[in-house]
C-alpha cells in the first residue's frame, strides 16, 4: 500500500481576536479589534496587513523572510468561505507580496512556499479572525488624543495614544492582556470609525488597570502608535545594521518608522527643503539618443526618473534636464535618458543639482 505524504504547516496570525463595538452619542459606529499574535509555527515571519483603498476594495500585504534557497515560488490566496474555495496568485520570493480583495468580507488567507517537488510545499493558513471574543464597552469606551499638543509646527514627534475601556468577565480581564512571554508585542490593535481605520498600535502594559474587586470591573488599556518611543531607539537599517554611506531622506524616515513595528504608508507634506543638493561627476553627452552618462561611484539614489536636474560646468550642455529613465549598467556609471536634446560632449566635469526636491 502506498501512502501520499503531504506536508502542511498551519499558522494562525491571530489565535484570538477581541472585538468591541458601539455607537457614540452622534450615532457614529466604532469598532476596536485586538489581535493576539502569540501563535507559533511561523518560521518565515509571515505577517499580513490589510488596508482599505477605496472603491470597495482592500489591499492585503504579506510580509515574510527566511524563505529557503530551494524554494521556487510563493503563492498567496484568500477564501471567503473558511477555506472551502480559494483564490490564489503567484507572489514570487521578494517581500512584501500584495493582493487586492473586495472589502466588507472577513477572509481566511493562506501563504504557500512552493518547491520543485509539490509534495514539499508548505502551506500556512492565516486566519484573519481566529477565535473571536467580544468585549463589553463601558459608558465611555474610548479616548484618542495626541501626546504632544504643542502648536509648534517644528515639533518632530506628534505621538498618538488611545485609552480603551471595557467590562471584565470570568474569562476576559486584565490578566488576559498581560500573560505570556511575548506580551510586549503580543497584541496589535486597530480602531475603526464608520468602517474607516483611525489608529493602529500596541498596548502599553504599564498603563493597564483594573480595580481589585470581585464583581464585573472596568478594564483600562492604553495603546500607542509608538512614535514617542523612536527618539530613544538606535537608528538601524532594514537589515538591523547601522546605516552607512549616503541615504535618501525618505529612506531614513522609513528606517526610523519601521521601529514602531507597523507597516504603514508614509504621507509627507513639507515645504522645508535643503537649499542645495549637488553631485559632481564626469559626464558624457550623446545627442543621437538624448543620453547622458555620469561617472560617480556615490550616485546611488540621487538620480530619479521624473526629476529635473541642472547641469553646469560643461562646454555646451549647461541647462536643466527632465530625466525620463535611469539605468545603472555599472556601480560606477549612471545613464540618464532626458526629454530635451543634448549636444555631443565627452569628459565634462559637471556639477549637477536636483531641482525637483533639493535633496529630500
Amino acid at each position: 500500500m502506498w501512502f501520499l505524504l503531504f506536508i502542511q504547516i498551519i499558522f494562525s496570525v491571530s489565535d484570538n481576536v477581541y472585538k468591541m463595538q458601539w455607537k457614540d452619542a452622534e450615532e457614529q459606529s466604532w469598532l476596536v479589534k485586538m489581535f493576539d499574535q502569540s501563535g507559533g509555527g511561523n518560521p518565515y515571519n509571515i505577517n499580513v496587513f490589510t488596508q482599505q483603498i477605496g472603491g470597495g476594495l482592500r489591499q492585503v500585504r504579506f510580509f515574510f523572510s527566511n524563505i529557503p534557497a530551494s524554494a521556487t515560488d510563493t503563492t498567496i490566496g484568500y477564501s471567503s468561505d473558511n477555506g472551502a474555495t480559494w483564490t490564489d496568485a503567484s507572489a514570487g520570493l521578494a517581500s512584501p507580496a500584495t493582493i487586492t480583495v473586495p472589502d466588507g468580507i472577513e477572509y481566511v488567507y493562506r501563504f504557500i512556499v512552493n518547491y520543485a517537488d509539490p509534495l514539499l510545499d508548505e502551506t500556512f493558513l492565516i486566519e484573519e479572525l481566529g477565535v473571536t471574543e467580544y468585549l463589553t464597552p463601558t459608558g465611555h469606551p474610548l479616548d484618542i488624543f495626541v501626546v504632544n499638543n504643542d502648536p509648534d509646527k517644528f515639533q518632530t514627534i506628534k505621538a498618538k495614544q488611545a485609552v480603551l475601556r471595557f467590562h471584565s468577565n470570568r474569562s476576559i480581564n486584565l490578566a488576559t492582556f498581560r500573560k505570556g512571554e511575548k506580551w510586549d508585542d503580543r497584541f496589535y490593535v486597530e480602531i475603526y470609525k464608520n468602517s474607516r481605520i483611525v489608529m493602529k498600535g500596541y498596548p502599553i502594559l504599564d498603563d493597564m488597570s483594573e480595580p481589585f474587586l470581585d464583581k464585573r470591573n472596568e478594564v483600562n488599556i492604553t495603546m500607542t502608535d509608538r512614535l514617542g518611543t523612536l527618539k530613544e531607539r538606535e537608528l538601524k537599517d532594514f537589515d538591523g545594521t547601522v546605516p552607512m554611506n549616503e541615504k535618501r531622506l525618505a529612506t531614513i524616515v522609513a528606517m526610523a518608522l519601521g521601529k514602531t513595528g507597523m507597516n504603514l504608508p508614509i504621507n509627507v507634506v513639507s515645504n522645508l527643503r535643503e537649499e542645495h543638493c549637488f553631485r559632481i561627476g564626469n559626464c558624457t553627452f550623446y545627442a543621437a539618443t538624448s543620453r547622458i552618462t555620469i561617472s560617480d561611484t556615490n550616485a546611488d539614489g540621487f538620480f530619479i526618473a521624473g526629476h529635473s536636474y541642472r547641469f553646469s560646468g560643461s562646454a555646451a550642455n549647461n541647462t536643466n534636464y527632465l530625466v525620463t529613465a535611469v539605468n545603472t549598467p555599472f556601480s560606477w556609471l549612471t545613464e540618464l535618458i532626458v526629454s530635451t536634446p543634448v549636444v555631443d560632449e565627452v569628459n565634462a566635469n559637471c556639477t549637477i543639482e536636483d531641482l525637483t526636491n533639493a535633496g529630500n
